[in-house]
């Protein structure tokens, strides 16, 4: 009560009382402390605290500490006060200049919390560069002209105050480098007791790091004039710097075991940030790996796996003479070293181990924890060291596997090394993937769990890497074998292998009885609930695992599963309909729940499921009624096999819709709790390392360094985004699968979706809301809803803007959003080509061009990234690995391609969309960055992209754009119809085509005539290749279509040349048609056909008859293969033949037809004549 009435009266100022309340254990006056010190201002705090340290007024080291932690922390609000105009800059300026002496005084005379004062310092010049660089380079003058002797003296506190100098001031700290780099010098002849040595070492990782970030090997943040003008050659100090740390390391090996470890943390750390420190001298890099190998610690390992990472260094040092020793050196010892850790760190208590019951989740136990490290070293190392590792490899395995009949450890390691390879090198390894197999199945036959367990896991990669078929039956059949083990982590492990089985779309339907059998009387009938109401945790998870086995049974025999479903259905109904108080227990429910949907979708649509389905969404909707906090199945299961049940029912599904989404919207809705708190050092340090924080509620956490703010922590609820994410997904599936349906409740929909399509927090919500956008906006055109118009011009800027802000770290999101984009644009353009132009009524040219420049600065910025990784793979940067990085290099190109398709298609829409008014964009921003690919590129797709859109300018933007591009054109296809110039590109070639049909059709005639023979022959022989399975028939199509508009139909720019044979050309028209590949070539080509039967030109009866019969059946199934006016001509066609052609003749040609053709071909001679006598 005394230290509570002491607060009550404080004024303005900082006392030893207002100390001690702070420091109090009771709550009552230490929050009375704490809203006192926060009613005064950041001016008045900083001032207080100063004054109670100069004027000596404590000498307790608690108060002094906390005077320091309290005084950092209110400096760094002063930049963020003048930001935020409650402090005028010059009174803030003044503040901080006037806090560097005393606090030199106090930092040098304190006898503790030296450190805490170190960091004030460095944040008085961090704030003074925020707010006037000038004034903050005086400060680091002073400061560095007082800590220099105690810096060479390797005072600890010293350097330390030096290392955070460097990461806070870099820009001011680079007048100062050689001064920094002398200090170093003189503090390692001095420094010889562990703190010394460790301050040592922070402080010259500071200053590599603080270089680093800037960009050039000694660049601390200053530009290249200065740099010229204070003389520094950043060659000559990264030597020096290499030097110095040579000389480090004989110290490093004499520190005790804690301190060695920190000191490794920093190098970590330093061989990410600071490469060019670590690797930049190869004198240093050797004396590093020596270092490490002779360390021996999983940590020294960690320094060389992220320092080796760093892609010039297995790129361009491997490769020389020095280098290649050096990884000669890596390979024998750290491949062998990982490997005995892995032994060594496996727990030994194998029994305690087989009695632990297995987890939903695959969270790593705290025992294998640093097996699972050394094993991530391991592969990391393989992948670094390519096939150079594959020496030591081999008889490592081999030895492990001898010695493992005295030590399952040893077999263990031997089956987790091979695992590791086929999942980080399975090109390398693929030789010896029948090795693998065999040492797997032999080991599933031991009696011993823990080798059961880990044989299974090489199994299922043997199946993940696409090895399945090898394997074959005796795969299944060993995880069949071992799907009723007692011991539940053995259990759950052959239910995901038959898992990986399935996906790997190995046979498995011949076997489907056999395995559905073992898993129905082995896991899927254990109790789950002991006699005592306690829950099984095993049986548990092999109950759920199995579910999921059954599922990926029914996907892979798909129709082929229904003789099982009766079998089935019903054990998984009921696990759904039983009703649970524990909390796993919705997991079985809602995994049997989503198992019973997938099965659906496999099977398709029947009596038989559509019943069950009913009965499923019966219990979907009481759970969806029910409290959130009292569901038997959790609400994403629910929503996603919801999703599922619609694939399969359609618009059957649509009478559950208003009870489903109301739920969807709410999860899409949802506020995410995002919370901002004072943070602190050790959280900073944390986030760097990339060490996963979880605040008290369990979210996430990571503490970031906010100038002017201080250390901030932020929690997320990942738990609500992931929500946000499956609530897209569902919409997306249900609008996706029930299309003009879903269009009711479009609008809502795309309100609440529209904002997640920049969402900071995930880049999971912005793809699947993207995505679910796509599909809502498709089923809003299928229905004709008004707000198609309204809302195309917002979601295609709104969906531009993120896709240029979204950075390629997340390929598969970039992907998905600008295909979502494409789609988008897609149905827009789907309903124009139905005549209904009323979805363009808001689309501008100002609209066309913000996207067009948006998508074109895009096109560019993928197109140079495949060209770093072209010259990559062609070894312009260095020697690769091996095939397993060259694969790698491969898959990024494929991913890059995905992300470049869709944003050519998006230009190509809005081009059709604006027609003419394009030409202008088409001029600035398109043609400049693809013209030049036309020439020909060793990037086959950049090449496909420029002829795609140059085909469609000339097609669509005029006469204008044909007289403007279309010679240009010509010399394009011409390189793209050239195998020797198309790099072999199908698509180059058949876009090319495409392209001679457009020039044929809208450019001047004699466009093509310097090209004629090359083209015309080429066209001439791909038209004679039938169209069969074993073809590609777009491309002979396109090349029938483009050879009948260059010398058959309409303009016909060619048709006067007089090597042609006209007759034979014509049948070699006829004998393709009918077109279907491409329904707007079909319509112009089949208009074609029935101008040359009209003017006599085709003239024989068989063939036309066999054409217009099929083209009937086709346009009968749907395919708008023809306009009305085709329609037409072809009656017409018919009747004349009835007119004309002999009886008999008529009648075997008509008898020909297949009886659907015969039918249509009398319906449209009814209508055209009331009594047609055509019969068979």
């Amino acid at each position: 009560q005394a230290q509570v009435s002491r607060t009550c009266g404080m004024s303005k100022i900082v006392t030893l009382d207002l100390l001690e309340a702070l420091l109090s254990p009771l709550a009552a006056p230490r929050q009375e402390a704490e809203c006192h010190l926060q009613s005064l201002s950041v001016e008045d705090r900083v001032k207080g605290l100063t004054s109670i340290l100069l004027e000596n007024a404590t000498k307790e080291a608690r108060h002094v500490t906390l005077v320091a932690v309290l005084l950092r922390r209110n400096i760094i609000l002063i930049a963020g006060n003048v930001l935020s105009k409650t402090l005028d800059q010059s009174t803030a300026e003044n503040l901080l200049k006037e806090l560097v002496s005393p606090l030199l005084e106090i930092f040098g005379a304190s006898s503790f919390a030296r450190r805490q004062f170190a960091h004030c310092l460095a944040e008085v010049c961090s704030s003074l560069s925020i707010l006037n660089q000038a004034q903050c380079d005086v400060a680091v003058r002073v400061i560095m002209e007082k800590i220099a002797p105690a810096c060479s003296a390797a005072d600890p506190f010293s350097l330390h105050c030096l290392a955070t100098m460097c990461e806070r001031s870099p820009a001011s700290m680079v007048c100062y480098l050689d001064s920094i780099l002398s200090l170093i010098a003189n503090a390692n002849n001095t420094a010889n007791d562990n703190s010394s040595i460790e301050s040592l070492l922070e402080a010259f990782v500071s200053v590599a790091v603080a270089s680093e970030r800037k960009g050039a090997a000694i660049d601390l943040g200053v530009n290249l004039q200065k740099q010229n003008e204070l003389k520094i050659d950043p060659q000559s100090q990264s030597a020096r710097m290499g030097k110095l740390l040579l000389s480090l390391f004989p110290k490093l090996e004499r520190l005790d075991d804690e301190t060695k470890t920190r000191c490794l943390q920093s190098l970590v750390y330093a061989a990410g940030a600071s490469p060019s420190l670590l690797a930049g001298d190869l004198s240093v890099f050797a004396s590093l790996v020596q270092f490490c190998i002779q360390t021996n610690t999983l940590l020294s390992l960690e320094v060389l796996v992220s320092l080796c990472s760093v892609p010039d260094i297995p790129h361009k040092l491997f490769p020389t003479a020095d280098g290649m020793q050096i990884r000669s050196m890596l390979c024998q010892h750290v491949l062998s070293q990982c490997a005995n850790f892995m032994v060594t760190s496996l727990d030994e208590e194998i029994i305690e181990w087989a009695q632990e019951p297995a987890t939903l989740f695959e969270d790593t136990a705290e025992e294998d924890e640093d097996f699972s490290y050394a094993t991530t070293l391991f592969g990391r190392f393989v992948i670094i060291l390519g096939n150079g590792s594959l020496p030591v490899l081999l008889p490592l395995v081999e030895s492990f596997m001898a010695a493992g009949k005295n030590d399952w450890r040893q077999f263990c390691v031997a089956l987790t090394i091979m695992q590791t390879c086929l999942y980080v090198g399975p090109i390398m390894f693929a030789p010896h993937v029948t090795v693998a197999l065999e040492a797997a199945l032999e080991l599933t036959k031991t009696d011993h769990a823990r080798l059961q367990h880990q044989a299974l896991l090489l199994l299922g990669a043997l199946c993940e890497s696409d090895n399945a078929e090898i394997g074959g039956q005796r795969i299944l059949e060993a995880a069949v074998r071992l799907v009723p083990s007692p011991c539940s982590k053995v259990s759950t492990t052959a239910s995901a292998v038959i898992i990986s089985y399935c996906r790997a779309e190995a046979t498995v339907e011949p076997y489907c009885r056999e395995v559905l059998q073992v898993l129905v009387t082995g896991p899927l009938s254990q109790q789950v609930i002991y006699e005592n109401n306690q829950v099984n945790y095993g049986a548990l998870a092999s109950k759920v695992r199995a579910i999921g086995a059954v599922a990926c049974l029914a996907e892979a025999c798909a129709e082929g599963f229904r003789p099982f479903y009766e079998a089935i259905m019903p054990g998984l109904l009921g696990t759904v309909q039983t009703h649970g108080s524990f909390e796993e227990g919705a997991q079985l429910r809602g995994g049997a729940m989503e198992a019973i949907t997938i099965i659906g979708q496999a099977i398709g649509h029947s009596d038989l499921y559509a019943r069950d389905a009913e009965e499923l969404m019966r219990i979907a909707l009481i759970t969806l009624k029910s409290p959130t906090d009292n569901q038997d199945i959790p609400l994403d299961q629910v929503l996603s096999s919801c999703a599922r049940v619609a694939t399969v029912m359609e618009e059957q599904f649509t009478p559950f819709l208003p009870e489903i989404l109301p739920h969807i919207l709410e999860r899409i809705n949802a506020v995410v709790d995002i919370s901002y708190e004072e943070g602190n050092e050790a959280g900073l340090e944390s986030t760097k390392r990339g060490d996963l924080e979880m605040d008290d509620d369990g979210n996430n956490a990571m503490t970031i360094l906010i100038p002017g703010k201080g250390f901030t922590k932020i929690s997320i609820d990942m738990s609500k985004i992931e929500e946000k994410s499956q609530a897209c997904r569902a919409t997306y599936e249900l609008a996706f699968a029930l299309g003009a349906s879903f269009a009711p409740y479009a609008e809502e929909f795309i309100s609440a979706l529209k904002p997640l399509i920049s969402y900071a927090y995930s880049p999971d919500v912005r793809s699947t809301a993207c995505q679910a956008l796509a599909a809502v906006f498709e089923s809003a055109c299928k229905g004709r809803v008004p707000l198609v118009a309204q809302t195309l011009p917002a979601l295609s800027n709104a969906i531009c803007e993120q896709i240029a802000s979204e950075g390629d770290d997340d390929m598969e999101a970039l992907y998905a959003i600008c295909e979502s984009l494409s789609d988008i644009l897609c149905s827009a353009y789907e309903q124009l080509s139905s005549n209904d132009r009323s979805v363009l009524s808001n689309f501008t040219i100002d609209n066309g061009t913000v996207i067009v420049k948006l998508l074109m600065g895009l096109i560019s910025s993928c197109l140079e990234r495949r060209r770093v990784l072209f010259e990559t793979l062609e070894g312009v940067h260095g020697a690769l690995a091996g095939e397993d990085e060259q694969n790698e290099l491969k898959q990024k190109l494929d991913m890059e391609e995905e992300v470049l398709n869709p944003l050519i298609n998006s230009v190509g829409y809005v081009l059709k969309f604006l027609k003419q008014d394009f030409l202008p964009l088409f001029e600035t921003h398109v043609a400049p960055i693809l013209g030049t690919f036309l020439k020909g590129s060793s990037d086959t797709r950049a090449q496909f992209a420029a002829v795609a859109l140059f085909d469609d300018c000339i097609e669509h933007c005029g006469e204008s754009a044909a007289q403007r591009f279309g010679s240009i054109l010509a010399e394009g296809v011409l390189v793209g119809i050239n195998p020797s110039t198309n790099g072999g590109d199908d698509d180059v070639l058949r876009t090319s085509i495409y392209g001679i049909a457009q020039i044929a059709r809208y450019c001047p005639p004699n466009t093509l005539e310097p090209y004629a023979q090359s083209i015309l022959l080429n066209l001439m022989a791909l038209g004679k290749v039938p169209k069969d399975e074993n073809q590609d028939v777009h491309l002979i199509e396109n090349a029938v279509s483009a050879l009948a508009a260059l010398v058959l139909i309409g303009p016909a720019p060619l048709g006067h040349m007089k090597f042609l044979n006209r007759d034979d050309l014509i049948a070699t028209f006829l004998k393709q048609l009918p077109f279907r590949e491409d329904e707007d070539e079909a319509k112009i080509c089949h208009a074609g056909f029935c101008d040359l039967v009209i003017q006599g030109d085709a003239k024989d009866t068989s063939e036309i008859m066999r054409i217009v019969g099929e083209i009937l059946v086709h346009l009968e199934d749907g395919e708008e293969l023809a306009c009305q006016e085709t329609k037409v001509q072809m009656t017409k066609i018919l009747f004349e033949m009835q007119q004309k052609v002999q009886p008999h003749v008529l009648q075997e040609t008509f008898g020909s037809l297949s009886e659907e053709a015969q039918k249509l071909v009398n319906v449209n001679l009814q209508q055209y004549a009331p009594n047609p006598v055509v019969t068979p």
